[in-house]
């Protein structure tokens, strides 16, 4: 033990470099980290909100105390961003195209958008003139009605977004709101459901565009292409350049022009469509070991990554709203990709 040497640098120098400089000396054989250490008890952290499940969700707030193999850090820090910045805006839509929404759990239920003019209006009429009867929170566009057939993917990955913080009730959402000032709005565009996958994505994405979204997340991909159809193309091409805009030319929402961000996909492979289209934010996913996850893809079009949990370990998937007023785990980059949305 007496040839080992313990050797610290200037806290602006980044270790990598420090690492990289000190491993090029003369009789040094190797250079290691010396990790972060903790005690192997359960953790003390007192959470921001009251919701009752909060703990369960690694995503937001790792220690390392949950399981141990998991890591210190392997979140998306978010508890920072709720103290200091926001916790949500109401004025943000994002447009969840997805399989379908519970909008009656009583989680999601304050932060879903409202189509007002259909709210308000006749039942069985398209109010608003947008071809779409009674889409007060959405539009189904398998059967391109307002009627949104609840289902748990959907469901999951709206409440990771914006399930209602600080209500003494199930879990939080990442834009939630904080229990006085609600979240951003959940605007829900079905395009998949347990019997037919044969929905309109296209026609989702820009209906999004259209009716307020700034955001469009997309928790889907392609079975068995090897490219980007055209009609999507231009569909995401039409988001990004016409989100937060009126008919006019206008800008109404908080953002001029959106963002599309995508899932990149569970094959751990390197290729995934629409994800690897250069204009969309595309993510993948990372275990609460700070490791790239068993089935996420990969590669140099990845833009960014987010936890989407681990079977392996207990308690290592995401947690999050389910159907039936339900909660529940699931893993996949589905479920990092509404972390970033």
């Amino acid at each position: 033990m007496h040839l080992w040497y313990k050797v610290t640098f200037n806290e602006e120098i980044p270790m990598s470099k420090s690492a990289i400089g000190l491993s090029e000396l003369e009789g040094v054989q190797l250079v290691e980290y010396i990790p972060r250490k903790r005690p192997q008890e359960e953790s003390s952290y007192v959470y921001p909100f009251n919701d009752p499940h909060l703990p369960k969700q690694w995503h937001l707030y790792n220690d390392g105390s949950t399981n141990s193999g998991f890591v210190s850090g392997a979140d998306i820090n978010v508890m920072d961003v709720w103290k200091y910045y926001s916790t949500g805006d109401e004025k943000a839509v994002v447009a969840i195209v997805d399989t379908g929404v519970e909008i009656t759990h009583p989680d999601l239920v304050n932060n879903l958008w409202v189509n007002q003019a259909e709210l308000i209006g006749l039942q069985g009429v398209d109010d608003d003139n947008n071809g779409i009867v009674d889409d007060i929170y959405g539009a189904n566009f398998i059967t391109h009605t307002g009627l949104i057939r609840a289902e748990n993917h959907g469901t999951h990955v709206a409440g990771i977004v914006a399930a209602t913080n600080n209500n003494s009730m199930g879990v939080c959402g990442i834009a939630g709101g904080n229990g006085t000032e609600t979240g951003i709005r959940l605007m829900i565009c079905q395009i998949m459901d347990e019997y037919n996958s044969i929905g309109d994505e296209a026609g989702a994405i820009k209906y999004a565009a259209d009716n307020g979204a700034v955001i469009c997340q997309n928790s889907w991909g392609y079975d068995d292409i090897d490219y980007l159809p055209q009609i999507t193309k231009e569909a995401i091409d039409y988001f990004i350049t016409y989100a937060g805009y009126d008919e006019n030319g206008k800008q109404t929402g908080p953002m001029a022009g959106g963002l599309v961000v995508f899932a990149a996909g569970n094959n751990n492979t390197t290729t995934a469509y629409p994800a690897m289209y250069e204009k969309v934010l595309s993510v993948a996913a990372i275990a609460p070991d700070y490791k790239k996850a068993y089935y996420s893809n990969y590669g140099d079009w990845v833009s960014i990554t987010a936890p989407g949990g681990d079977a392996y370990y207990s308690m290592g998937q995401i947690y999050s709203t389910l159907t039936n007023g339900q909660y529940g785990f699931m893993q996949g980059t589905s479920m990092a990709c509404p972390q970033v949305s």
